[in-house]
């Protein structure tokens, strides 16, 4: 307190005033910290009698606290010093008036068996201060920590969590993904060296801005199920405003878990969450507890280096009562913060738990629970648990958002008993109660209504460019920015946003799709697409949708071959795809392979009974075949549903032009023009559809002039330009010569 930098000997036990540290034969041992500061003052003051009132006005000098909590604390202090009330060797108690520190004291002004601490002792090095350079941080003392089991009392000073981590906001689309991951700030300067490794023979290897830390679930050892789920999420949420550290986000582990084949997985306890830190290079992996004795509860995190497999630190905090244990999660992350060398001053910055999320556990269980089933793809039931947390807590803004964000994504997608205009009426209030939230939340949660319901896309960009003011080295964010740029038609920027979220993090797979995306779709460059493609199959071999890229990649060469085979395995690792199943009757057709090409085609009618298309990709497939009987058919089945479309929806242009296609197959082509021409009249920059219909006509040259007038702005799949079954007419040179100015091979 008075001597920052002392150390004190007493019997075995050293005490370290430079890290808060009382420790004994090399074995740290657990000190809340107002019984640390009742201690210390003892030990300053040894061999005097120090008065009750005199420790109070000392130690709670800022607050008012009763003698019992004096007492308390006194009896841990002798608990841990297993010291005996009625023949003590520390600590005497003088009835009524105080306390008097008895043992004989040695003090001295740096640490003590520093050098066989070093050489026998597993130990971590922390940076204080996040000022200090690399070179500053050489010297910095050591933390000796035992490797047995660790008592009730004991403490560790953590890390920030993990993918729970975010916890905030988590969907499995574009959008939704952004609030996954908090990837906080790294800058030049190295704020952990050699942290959670063990000294040996030659250095362990530190952790550097871009290494990750895997926080696993809580372990529940109170029974009690209001546990399960809501503390990681709250973990996450107050570790996610820290600066210091990377957190492998839950989205991230869900698809490790799948690369690994482990799909139902209901906790990442302690042996999974190392396997995964194996799998993925992890250095540092947290696991919390959670226990309880009557009211009270004791909340804990140890700190293990995945490279030895041992635990280097554990931190402990304690709550009175249930609705405490929210206030006692945010001092288990202010602590692991700190020891990652995060100032105090930014650590007394951030929100408390209660204001940034609820002060109701259920609430907050509810909400994480919405939160899996929405990153499960489970968009029924994570609206209904959203829902339900807002019942319980009508305050609860990242619900609100969460259910606004879900509401507008699976509205465009068409999904049934989701509403467009009650998801933009959710986000609008949620922005209007965002001062309580943390940085990450409030801009992710600007930066998506900006997006989907002001249509602000350079309002969008500033948003993410404030989170990368606070995250500089966020991957996560990286990839947002350049989904808008994209969605804005500025490729080029968002290709550039893309490839530094990949340097940042080679494994962000969901950046690889975005890259992938524009140089395939929007820039038709096949040559970087597959490279894209590549790369990311050799973090995962077995990722869907890269094994489509790659047959879209293959379409642009020419190579249906291919591009079958590619899209073989996509179906394969994503059965469910409708996408890459559509992508394979292509491949099959275009080689003659038509029953194949049916095949593929017929399980969509399954997995989506919603979706027409198949009917009329098969009334293609028949028409090649000679049979007319079966492609008139499907095509009549076709028509009937666009035409229920448009009855559901007159605006509908897409319905306009589909009927137009199809009558022109059905050899109707009075109708088509009329649905052609009403097509035309509620967008005439159709060119790319119209050209369709011109093709379907006979009418060669009118197409190609539409093909190119769609071409010169901007149409942006070239490549299914070159697939189209009803541009099959066009193909010849002029044709050929139009798609090679915009695929580059």
């Amino acid at each position: 307190m008075k001597n920052p930098a002392a150390t004190y000997h007493f019997g075995k036990f050293t005490l370290q005033t430079g890290d808060h540290r009382l420790s004994s034969d090399g074995r740290e041992i657990y000190l809340r910290p107002k019984t640390y500061d009742t201690l210390l003052y003892l030990l300053e003051h040894h061999g005097h009698l120090v008065t009750k009132h005199e420790l109070l006005d000392s130690v709670w000098a800022d607050v008012e606290v009763g003698e019992n909590t004096l007492t308390h604390c006194v009896k841990e202090a002798r608990a841990a010093l297993d010291d005996d009330v009625q023949h003590p060797r520390f600590l005497r108690t003088i009835p009524r008036l105080g306390y008097e520190f008895v043992a004989e004291v040695e003090t001295s002004s740096e640490p003590a068996n520093e050098e066989i601490v070093e050489e026998e002792l597993h130990a971590v090095r922390l940076v204080t201060t996040e000022e200090q350079t690399e070179e500053e941080l050489a010297p910095v003392a050591v933390t000796a920590v035992s490797t047995q089991p660790l008592a009730i009392g004991r403490r560790v000073v953590s890390v920030r969590s993990v993918a729970v981590a975010a916890a905030l906001l988590v969907g499995l689309s574009v959008v939704a993904y952004r609030f996954s991951a908090a990837t906080p700030k790294s800058s030049a300067r190295q704020v952990m060296v050699d942290a959670l490794s063990w000294f040996g023979a030659t250095p362990a290897p530190a952790l550097t801005p871009r290494d990750y830390v895997l926080i696993g679930d809580f372990e529940n050892q109170t029974g009690d199920p209001i546990f399960d789920r809501s503390l990681v999420t709250a973990l996450a949420t107050s570790l996610d405003q820290s600066s210091a550290v990377n957190v492998y986000s839950p989205v991230r582990v869900k698809e490790t878990l799948r690369r690994m084949l482990k799909t139902n997985v209901e906790r990442i306890d302690e042996a999974l969450a190392m396997e995964i830190a194996e799998r993925e290079g992890i250095k540092v992996v947290v696991l919390p507890t959670i226990s309880g004795v009557g009211h009270s509860y004791r909340l804990s995190a140890r700190i293990r280096a995945v490279s030895s497999s041992r635990d280097v630190k554990t931190e402990v905090a304690a709550a009175a009562s249930k609705e405490r244990v929210l206030d006692a999660v945010d001092e288990l992350a202010a602590a692991l913060r700190r020891d990652l060398g995060e100032s105090l001053e930014k650590i007394s910055a951030s929100k408390p738990l209660t204001a940034a999320t609820t002060p109701s556990l259920e609430a907050l269980k509810l909400y994480s629970l919405g939160l899996e089933k929405h990153r499960a793809a489970d968009a029924q039931e994570a609206k209904t648990y959203y829902e339900n947390a807002l019942a319980i807590d009508p305050d609860f803004t990242t619900a609100r958002a969460s259910l606004g964000m879900l509401h507008i994504d699976q509205a465009a997608m068409g999904i049934a008993h989701f509403d467009a205009e009650e998801g933009k009426r959710l986000m609008t209030e949620a922005v209007q109660n965002i001062s309580n939230l943390t940085d990450k939340e409030k801009y992710t949660i600007l930066a998506y209504y900006a997006e989907s319901v002001e249509h602000d896309w350079e309002k969008a960009v500033r948003y993410h460019k404030a989170l990368l003011a606070i995250y500089p080295e966020n991957p996560e964010v990286y990839d947002s920015l350049a989904w808008v740029y994209h969605r804005m038609g500025r490729y080029e920027e968002a290709i550039a946003a893309a490839k530094q979220a990949i340097r940042i993090d080679p494994h962000l797979l969901i950046a690889y799709a975005n890259l992938a995306g524009i140089q395939l779709y929007q820039m038709g460059d096949v040559k970087a697409g597959l490279e894209t493609c590549q790369q990311a199959l050799r973090v995962d071999p077995q990722n869907a949708w890269c094994y489509d890229c790659v047959g879209w990649a293959m379409f642009g060469k020419g190579d249906w071959a291919q591009a079958q085979a590619a899209f073989e395995k996509a179906v394969l690792f994503n059965p469910q795809s409708t996408l890459s199943r559509y992508r394979l009757a292509h491949a099959y057709r275009l080689q003659g392979h038509y029953q194949q090409a049916l095949q593929a085609l017929q399980p969509i009618l399954t997995i989506d009974p919603s979706d027409a298309t198949p009917l009329y990709d098969m009334g293609v497939v028949y028409e090649a075949m000679g049979d007319e009987s079966n492609a008139r058919e499907h095509f009549q089945l076709y028509r009937q549903r666009m035409e229920a479309e448009w009855r559901k929806n007159p605006k509908d242009v897409d319905a306009e032009w589909s009927m137009a296609e199809v009558l022109l197959r059905l050899g109707e082509k009075k109708s088509a023009l009329f649905w052609t021409r009403k097509g035309l009249a509620l967008d005439p920059n159709r060119h790319f559809e119209y050209a369709t219909v011109l093709s379907l006509n006979g009418q060669k040259q009118q197409a190609l002039e539409q093909l190119r007038i769609a071409i010169q702005k901007g149409y942006p799949y070239p490549i299914f330009i070159k697939i189209h079954p009803d541009l099959q007419a066009l193909h010849g040179p002029e044709f050929e010569q139009l798609l090679g100015s915009v695929i580059k091979n």
